[in-house]
């Protein structure tokens, strides 16, 4: 429900466009990672798509954006220290 694919397309440089749906929104803000659509809505999809298409500044802006935010958000200490703070937190509560 994150949407690791999406992560991985943005820490790329990728242009994302995707459903606004489970973790996706946290994952890709909406207009400066991503372009998200309303579920289920093929033509607000097609739309994005289109957007895309005909604007190399919006697929630059978008790309730099996500990979800034996916590599911020995600890189590798990152993850390693919010798995070592869950872990501290579960065996607090024991």
């Amino acid at each position: 429900t994150y949407g690791l694919t999406l992560v991985e397309a943005m820490a790329c440089g990728t242009p994302v466009v995707a459903f606004r749906i489970g973790g996706i929104p946290e994952a890709a803000p909406d207009g400066q990672a991503a372009l998200l659509c309303d579920w289920k809505d093929g033509s607000a999809m097609l739309a994005a798509i289109g957007r895309l298409k005909y604007s190399p500044q919006l697929r630059q802006s978008l790309g730099q954006t996500g990979s800034e935010i996916a590599l911020t958000r995600n890189g590798p200490e990152i993850f390693a220290r919010s798995f070592a703070h869950l872990y501290e937190e579960c065996l607090s509560t024991r």
